[in-house]
């Protein structure tokens, strides 16, 4: 995948995961005064993507085949810890009124997890078959 295909892609999922924050906004009342957090989520997910793009790279063109398999399950493990470290932080320190801000929340994780897993497959695929990255 190309830089300018994975960006793109990225800006989708950007895109789709705000807009859901927006509709879930409308459903929730309450979660009219979660946007500060939604957007930083948003933005933490959107940051962690591209650091997991440039650095999985290394890893796809590695000579041992387990390498990729081995990084995306530390990966996963740091984002988890991340984005728990996010909603305790939150949880902590804005006090919010109510647990609905955990909802937008995971459905932008599960948006950015889906197109991370994609592009990784994707990664894997190009480099099994040693087509340029």
């Amino acid at each position: 995948m190309s830089q300018s295909v994975f960006y793109t892609r990225l800006l989708i999922t950007t895109i789709i995961a705000l807009g859901i924050d927006v509709g879930l906004t409308f459903l929730f009342p309450d979660l009219t005064y979660q946007w500060p957090f939604m957007v930083g989520g948003v933005a933490m997910f959107f940051g962690l993507t591209i650091a997991i793009y440039y650095s999985a790279i290394p890893a796809a063109k590695s000579d041992n085949k387990a390498r990729l398999a081995q990084y995306v399950m530390v990966l996963t493990f740091v984002k988890m810890m991340l984005s728990l470290i996010l909603v305790y932080a939150y949880f902590s320190l804005g006090k919010p009124p109510s647990r609905s801000f955990l909802f937008p929340f995971f459905v932008s994780y599960l948006c950015y997890t889906v197109y991370e897993t994609i592009f990784l497959v994707n990664l894997s695929h190009r480099t099994a078959k040693k087509t340029p990255l």
